[in-house]
């Protein structure tokens, strides 16, 4: 699976961990298990993703899960990298 962070400025992180085509997200202590093959939508064709703690972790899903979209967390000493991410491949 690729995996690209859309990063925002924000101080509690989000945690991600992969395990096939399923995402576990945790942030401020709670986490959600999402299967990025079998994402809900709705009349409009817009994905419907359940929030943890008033924020949306999977942004958008390509490709039957192929590729996703994350949010990403970076405080105030983050680096080119954290703020300007790739594509990067997960197992």
């Amino acid at each position: 699976m690729l995996v690209r962070y859309s990063p925002v400025r924000q101080g509690d992180p989000i945690d991600y961990k992969f395990s096939d085509k399923k995402i576990t997200a945790t942030y401020q202590g709670e986490s959600k298990t999402y299967d990025v093959t079998d994402m809900p939508y709705d009349d409009e064709g817009v994905m419907i993703v359940e929030r943890i703690k008033g924020i949306r972790p999977i942004l958008n899903v390509y490709d039957d899960g192929e590729r996703v979209e994350l949010r990403h967390h970076y405080g105030p000493e983050a680096t080119d990298e954290e703020k300007f991410p790739g594509w990067v491949e997960v197992e």
